[in-house]
C-alpha cells in the first residue's frame, strides 16, 4: 500500500505591495547585519518572487515565465551606511570619492561571494545605486549563482572601507520559512 504524502505551506501571503512596505521593514525576517569600524553593514536577501514581481510590473506570465528563466540566481541588497552625516561615499576629498565610487561601481565584484560546502559563488551581476550623498548610505544590488546548498556564508572581503572580512551565514531552508509568500 502506497503512502500519501502531504505538504501545507502556513506562510502569510502577501501582494506584491504589501511585500515591497515588508521588505523595506525593519521587521522583515531575511536581514543581516554587522556594525564594524563606523559602518554598518546590512545583507537583504531578496526574493526571485519579488525580484521579478517588481520588473515585471506585477504580471504574474512575465514573473512566472522570468523565475523559470532564472532560477540559478539569487538575490540580495547589501547597504553599508557610516555613523557620520556623508555617505561612505564621500567621505573625505574628491579624490578619495572617485577611488570609492570606481571600487563600488567595478572593483566590488572580486570582494563579493557565497561559499556553500562544495564551492564559491561569484557575483554575477551588480549595481551601484547612485545617491549623491542624499541617504548617507551605499546601496548595492547583488546577483549571485545559486548556492547548491541549504546553508552557506555571504562574504564581503573589504579593501574600501577598511573593514576586513565579513561573514554572515545563512540558510535558504529557514529563510524561506520565515518570509511570506507573494500571491
Amino acid at each position: 500500500m502506497g503512502a500519501l504524502l502531504l505538504s501545507f505551506d502556513f506562510r502569510r501571503t502577501m501582494s506584491l505591495q504589501e511585500f515591497q512596505q515588508h521588505y523595506n521593514s525593519a521587521e522583515y525576517e531575511a536581514q543581516f547585519t554587522k556594525e564594524i569600524g563606523g559602518y554598518t553593514v546590512k545583507i537583504k536577501y531578496r526574493p526571485s518572487a519579488y525580484h521579478f514581481g517588481k520588473m515585471s510590473k506585477g504580471n504574474k506570465k512575465l514573473t512566472d515565465s522570468l523565475l523559470a528563466a532564472n532560477d540559478s540566481i539569487v538575490f540580495f541588497d547589501m547597504k553599508i551606511d557610516g555613523f557620520g552625516a556623508n555617505s561612505p561615499l564621500f567621505e573625505g576629498d574628491q579624490q578619495l570619492l572617485e577611488e570609492r565610487l570606481i571600487y563600488f561601481m567595478a572593483k566590488v565584484k572580486h570582494d563579493l561571494f557565497l561559499t556553500d560546502k562544495a564551492q564559491s559563488y561569484r557575483l554575477l551581476n551588480h549595481h551601484l545605486e547612485r545617491n549623491y550623498n542624499i541617504t548617507g548610505a551605499i546601496n548595492l544590488q547583488l546577483a549571485f549563482s545559486k548556492p547548491k546548498g541549504d546553508e552557506f556564508t555571504f562574504t564581503y572581503n573589504d579593501r574600501m572601507l577598511g573593514l576586513g572580512k565579513l561573514n554572515f551565514a545563512m540558510d535558504q531552508n529557514e529563510i524561506q520559512k520565515k518570509l511570506p509568500r507573494l500571491n
